[in-house]
């Protein structure tokens, strides 16, 4: 099972993110969204789609303290569902918007790097700055990826099934 993390605060963007991320495998059925929120236990997660053995998950978050904090938890809290808990070693892939609430992406990306973990898992920097420069000064961030909005639907579909080795 593949665990991919999306940091993103435009609504639009999140559901551009799901709509792209749903059609990854050639099942839909395979994959399973899961939103998080921030509570006085933790993070928590809800999901809209009842997917029972999904092949991969996509974890969400539309603040990017948030979203560190979702990152890096060893255990997640899910409302509403049979399994109450998941625990997950190291995400497959982690997507983040450059320009985030509390915590940046670039900022995100520079702890991620600090620990051990994420060390080489591939990150990728999503952001509507497209200024001279601006690319390789994410890349030297630590990010993998740098792609610009707005998104090459196709394109980013393929980046992805490439990266997680999804056969289409």
């Amino acid at each position: 099972m593949k665990h991919i993390y999306v940091v993103e605060d435009h609504p639009k963007n999140m559901n551009l993110f799901k709509m792209i991320l749903s059609v990854i495998t050639k099942d839909k059925k395979k994959v399973k969204f899961y939103d998080s929120f921030l509570s006085k236990d933790g993070i928590r997660l809800t999901t809209k789609n009842n997917i029972r053995e999904p092949e991969i998950i996509v974890f969400t978050s539309m603040n990017g303290g948030e979203g560190f904090k979702l990152i890096t938890s060893n255990k997640l809290f899910i409302e509403n569902e049979s399994i109450t808990e998941i625990k997950i070693e190291t995400p497959d892939l982690i997507i983040l918007d450059i320009q985030l609430p509390e915590l940046s992406g670039v900022d995100i990306c520079y702890r991620l790097r600090k620990i051990k973990r994420f060390r080489d898992v591939p990150i990728y920097a999503v952001t509507a700055h497209a200024r001279p420069g601006d690319k390789e000064a994410i890349i030297a961030a630590g990010f993998t990826q740098y792609i610009e909005k707005p998104i090459e639907t196709i394109s980013f579909l393929s980046l992805i099934r490439e990266e997680l080795n999804i056969k289409f």
